[in-house]
């Protein structure tokens, strides 16, 4: 991808005229111009964006994360217009001796969108290519297993960014550039340009090029702190460069691009289509809201709200109180879930004491959910507020990301830089409220915003429709600028914009655009590009297939979309990667001989699957037992009918199902008085095809059939005590009733970056019956890292062992969006969904993973997934499993089954199982006498790994993991695993016994637990 240079082209000339509306002439709802007020809107950028550039390996033995020094720093500034591209050129040296992989951490501003990412592969910077997200994680991954140099930004929340760089070379140095793309803020006669410089240590060479390209007046220092930076006129650009070594940038650069034009419009031809973009200023007249008697106040309590900056959102509640005097205000505080409401502050002459000191003293805790928010449900007795205001980040990390809005305006209020931009303008539009962003502009302003009306574009006529595709038709009149881009057929010709604000007359806006056309170098296609992308997720947020589909058609950086840089072609023709242009012309060359090797490979993987299953079936069908019984019927599982309710016993051999039916072998049965009740039903036919017997149950404690035989179903499942020794539970559990979360939220400010410590406190939690606490603790593991899978799963798993199953999905779904690469995402979904009654979809996601061919670290995942699917079709008959393959429908039901996954890749534990013989199954002794039977070794995934015993003997099973250690790049810390301790697997018996526990050394053997029979 060419590297994007944004240059000015001529502005043409702009018509335009306001024309009064005949019932009512708009002057007269004027009360006074936002460009009339004196209002500084525009905030240092030192104040908001304190993060830069940086690039965070982690320690392969302390786990402490550290930062890679930049060695030399170039900073490319061009600005055309009000478009600004600044690319960071960046080198970085390890000097360690190991080979790392390193994560650079990129928050953006509200409006800054990536444009452009390059790494260094064998001397040459190779350019990014956009890609469909999951696709990008699924290519990195498996490329840096073969010690390759792959490169991946992509879009975490929020507006942050994050690129994984692999392999970073021992002693040596990495190259990469990245850059991004904004619109200026204006602030009535000047366009401003800021940047800060945060690097706490010095770098050997820095260099920076500002160019501000076609600009007729000098720009002038704008809160600029670098000192010997200055403009020299050069042709018709303004030109300013700094050369420094052994440099502290620490320095924040800042200047502004002064305008006598109140409109400009450009044009180009690209891609044989006529593009306009138009920066306008209309001076609208303002419209103050209707007065507010009372509001409500919705305060986002969840740990990440403790980083918002309170002291602007006190300053803004402070001017907002002095302006409307008395009113009541009615706090809801929420994190995950609403965490409180109903209580009323009377606000009194603008006194707001009582007030500032409730918000003053709450905790921060728990994860993020704006879904959990229903403004409807929040009326103040029989009427709703006047408005809302909601102060949060906007981010949702716990489940849904939609809030329910009523018919009152919600204003929202952003005081951090790590923040969901578009979730909040999205909130504020839809109701008709106002977005202020205090991290870009002052109170002055953001109270302005409260107090009147926005505009908003109601319509756009073109009558000769010579002007179409207009996009950015749902933005915000913000400062009185609005920007547009669009199509037109070339010719002269106008438009006219329909402004409104509130419930006010409308007020028509006419553009002309001259017809005459120069071509430049300025990328309009790109400007109408983002502006159609930011009304496609502003207007039209469900239809997230259109609007990923849009970005990676446009090339956008988006929450859809990721930037890749891989070093073999080899490695674009595998994952049919269209690479940068120079290597276009080899890589379809090589596309057009891999398709017919592709297409083989998938027949040979399900012939290899039937082959695996066969296997295992026949392990199914062994008879272990020590002494051989002759018998006309074989009997493979203990179940037999009663013979008060049947004539012959039935044998129950390796249950087959069609079309959702069970089909079993029987000798002649009756069965009259067979009471079916409960939730789950079997249905077994005899050989004719009729049906034999049915029976139901929930449990099995309502089974009206008897069994002569049911050592099967009497075991017992126990769990060995595990009581971890933290120093921070010892300090929790001295604590009294009253101090009890208080000193849990003392312990959190010093172990609150770990998993293991949210977990330990939510189970001791749990042990004194404060569920609701628990959840709120357990919650904090998804606000350690934005967007970290593996802290979802580990939090997913716990939610569904506590009876959490709608949150566990939430958290589920998340995973299979950015990890849909690997197996375990849909099997995980699956068995959520399973519990929730959603069997279709779980049996549609298993064989999703039969089908398709995954990578090596995942040996015979196919195999596991085929068993759980068959164990869910064989207890819920209806159950649609019409696409499997007829030969694999075989239901296997065993005594005991137990399941180990685990959260971090590249790790190689074992399952180990101990028979009442005292014989040892695991991975190296995978058979045992009795008829036990380990699953393939997982050392590079996340399992699962399971043990299957189809007929237990009496006696004791010991349950235990090893584990060998973790060969992960970044790690996260100690491996968390799952384990399922199952009893009567596939049966309508079936008991599972679930735990999470925390390996923290290697070379650790950990008692799981035990059955006994």
């Amino acid at each position: 991808m060419p590297r994007l240079l944004i240059l000015l082209i001529v502005a043409f000339p702009l018509s335009f005229q306001l024309i009064p509306e005949k019932k009512e002439p708009r002057i007269e709802v004027a009360i006074e111009s936002k460009q009339s007020k004196a209002i500084d809107t525009i905030v240092p950028l030192t104040d908001t964006l304190k993060n830069y550039p940086e690039l965070k390996v982690k320690d392969p033995q302390s786990g402490k994360k550290s930062e890679l020094r930049v060695s030399t720093l170039n900073v490319d500034v061009k600005v055309s217009g009000n478009f600004a591209t600044t690319t960071f050129d960046m080198l970085f040296y390890n000097e360690t001796d190991r080979v790392l992989e390193g994560e650079l951490i990129f928050p953006l501003g509200d409006g800054q969108t990536i444009s452009r990412f390059a790494l260094d592969v064998n001397g040459k910077l190779r350019e990014g290519v956009v890609v469909e997200k999951e696709k990008g994680q699924q290519v990195f991954e498996s490329t840096i297993r073969r010690k390759v140099d792959p490169g991946l930004l992509e879009h975490v929340q929020g507006n942050s960014y994050k690129a994984r760089v692999y392999p970073i070379p021992a002693k040596g140095n990495k190259r990469l550039v990245i850059a991004f793309e904004q619109n200026l803020n204006y602030d009535g006669k000047e366009w401003i340009y800021l940047l800060p410089m945060q690097y706490p240590y010095s770098i050997d060479e820095f260099h920076l090029k500002t160019e501000v390209v076609q600009q007729e007046i000098e720009p002038i220092p704008y809160q600029n702190e670098l000192a010997n930076m200055s403009f020299k006129k050069i042709r018709s650009s303004y030109l300013a460069e700094v050369n420094e070594k052994d440099y502290k940038a620490n320095q924040q650069i800042g200047f502004a691009i002064p305008t006598d034009k109140d409109r400009q419009i450009y044009t180009s031809t690209q891609n044989n289509e006529n593009y306009f973009c138009a920066i306008l200023h209309p001076n609208l007249p303002e419209v103050k809201r209707n007065p507010v008697s009372s509001t409500l106040l919705v305060w986002d309590v969840s740990t990440s709200g403790e980083k918002r900056d309170h002291a602007k959102e006190f300053a803004l509640l402070d001017k907002y109180f002095k302006h409307h005097q008395n009113l009541v205000v009615y706090p809801v505080l929420f994190a995950h879930e609403i965490i409180d409401k109903g209580k009323s502050f009377r606000i009194v002459n603008g006194n707001w004491n009582e007030l500032r000191l409730f918000l003053s003293s709450l905790s921060y805790d728990g994860a993020s959910s704006m879904g959990c928010l229903n403004f409807q449900d929040f009326k103040l007795g029989n009427r709703y507020s006047d408005e809302a205001l909601l102060f949060s980040d906007g981010l949702s990390n716990f489940s849904e990301s939609n809030p329910s809005l009523s018919s009152y305006p919600v204003s929202t209020i952003i005081t951090s830089q790590n923040a969901d931009h578009g979730v909040m303008k999205k909130i504020a539009l839809s109701s008709g409220g106002s977005c202020i962003n205090l991290m870009t502009e002052t109170v002055e302003s953001g109270l302005n915003k409260m107090i009147h009306s926005d505009y908003r574009i109601k319509s756009i006529v073109s009558s000769d429709k010579s002007v179409y595709d207009v996009a950015g038709i749902s933005t915000i009149i913000t400062e009185n600028t609005l920007i547009i881009s669009g199509k037109y057929n070339g010719n002269r010709t106008m438009f006219t914009l329909v402004f409104q604000a509130g419930n006010q007359a409308e007020i028509p806006f006419i553009v002309t655009l001259n017809g005459v056309n120069q071509q430049s170098e300025m990328d309009i296609q790109r400007i109408w590009s983002w502006k159609k992308f930011e009304d496609l997720e502003l207007l039209n947020p469900e239809n997230k297939k259109e609007n990923a589909a849009f970005a990676k058609e446009n090339k956008l950086v988006t929450p859809y979309t990721s930037l890749i840089v891989l070093d073999e072609l080899e490695d674009y023709v595998q994952h049919r990667i269209v690479p940068p242009i120079e290597l276009q012309t080899e890589y379809w060359k090589m596309v057009e001989s891999e398709v017919k090797a592709q297409n083989d490979a998938k027949e040979s993987h399900m012939e290899a699957v039937v082959q695996m299953f066969l296997q295992r079936l026949e392990w199914w069908n062994t008879d272990f037992s020590k002494q051989k019984k002759e018998t006309t019927s074989t009997k493979v599982v203990e179940h037999e009918i009663n013979e008060e309710s049947a004539s012959e016993g039935v044998s129950m051999d390796s249950i087959s199902f069609s079309q959702g039916r069970l089909e079993g072998i029987s000798n002649n049965v009756n069965a009259n008085n067979v009471t079916v009740s409960g939730t789950y039903s079997i249905q077994v036919t005899d050989a004719n095809g009729a049906t034999a017997f049915g029976f139901s149950t929930g449990d099995g404690s309502d089974l009206d059939i008897g069994f002569k035989n049911k050592q099967g179903y009497s075991g017992t499942t126990t769990l060995d005590e595990w009581n971890p020794d933290m120093p921070y539970l010892r300090e929790i559990k001295k604590a009294s009733e009253g101090t009890l979360y208080s000193t849990y939220l003392k312990q959190k400010a010093e172990h609150g970056n770990s998993p293991a410590f949210y977990i330990d406190v939510s189970d001791y939690f749990i042990s004194l019956g404060k569920k609701q606490e628990a959840l709120r603790v357990l919650s904090n593991v998804v606000e350690i890292e934005l967007m970290n899978y593996k802290f979802m799963r580990i939090l997913a798993h716990r939610l569904l062992q506590l009876g959490y199953v709608d949150y566990s999905i939430a958290l589920f779904r998340k995973v299979l969006e950015i990890r849909p690469e690997e197996p375990q995402s849909y099997r995980d979904l699956a068995l959520a969904l399973e519990r929730k009654g959603e069997y279709n979809e779980a049996i549609a996601l298993l064989y999703h993973i039969v089908e398709n061919p995954w990578d090596g670290r995942f040996p015979e995942i196919e195999l596991i997934a085929l068993e759980e699917l068959n164990s869910i079709a064989a207890r819920y008959p209806k159950s649609n499993v019409s696409k499997v393959q007829e030969k694999l429908r075989k239901a296997m039901p065993c005594d005991i089954r137990v399941v180990v996954t685990w959260d971090t890749d590249n790790c190689d534990l074992d399952l180990w199982v101990t028979d009442p013989n005292g014989e040892l199954c695991k991975y190296d002794h995978s058979r045992t006498a009795m008829g036990g039977l380990i699953s393939r070794d997982f050392t590079g995934g996340y399992g699962p790994e399971e043990f299957l015993l189809k007929k237990a003997t009496k006696g004791k099973y010991k349950v235990q993991i090893n584990y060998y250690g973790t060969s992960e790049q970044t790690l996260t810390g100690p491996a968390t695993i799952q384990v399922k301790m199952i009893r009567s697997f596939g049966t309508p018996f079936e008991k599972t016994t679930e735990v999470t526990r925390r390996l923290s050394t290697a070379k650790e053997v950990v008692d799981i637990g035990s059955f006994e029979y």
